[in-house]
């Protein structure tokens, strides 16, 4: 038998002007994070989760606890995440539509963690 399809979204309460907009959605295929103005980055399945249960600790830790650093560009947006010495993590891209983001002028905006961290998850 066969589930029905299950979706839940979290979402980070009042993002104030210094907090980047996050939410959380489980659906029935996995787990995927939109950050800013960002859809599904990154996005995991069930499978994948339950073959890396270190690896998805490690990203979840890392979308909490890092600085991020936001730039839009016209469709564009870049999510740079970085440790706390600095050093640069991960980085999204995320396009929307089609256009020539290269024509506009970019805009950056550095968020801090979600949560502050403890330990060396983050780097």
């Amino acid at each position: 038998m066969e589930s029905a399809p299950f979706y839940q979204r979290f979402v980070l309460a009042n993002p104030g002007p210094t907090q980047l907009a996050m939410w959380v959605e489980v659906t029935t295929d996995g787990t995927s994070f939109h950050l800013d103005r960002s859809a599904e980055l990154p996005e995991w399945s069930y499978t994948w989760i339950q073959e890396h249960p270190a690896a998805f600790q490690t990203e979840i830790c890392l979308l909490f606890g890092s600085h991020t650093l936001v730039e839009h560009q016209g469709n564009r947006t870049v999510l740079r995440l970085f440790s706390p010495t600095g050093e640069q993590v991960r980085q999204f891209t995320y396009t929307r539509g089609l256009g020539l983001f290269w024509v506009r002028k970019r805009r950056f905006m550095l968020y801090p963690p979600v949560f502050a961290t403890t330990g060396s998850r983050t780097g």
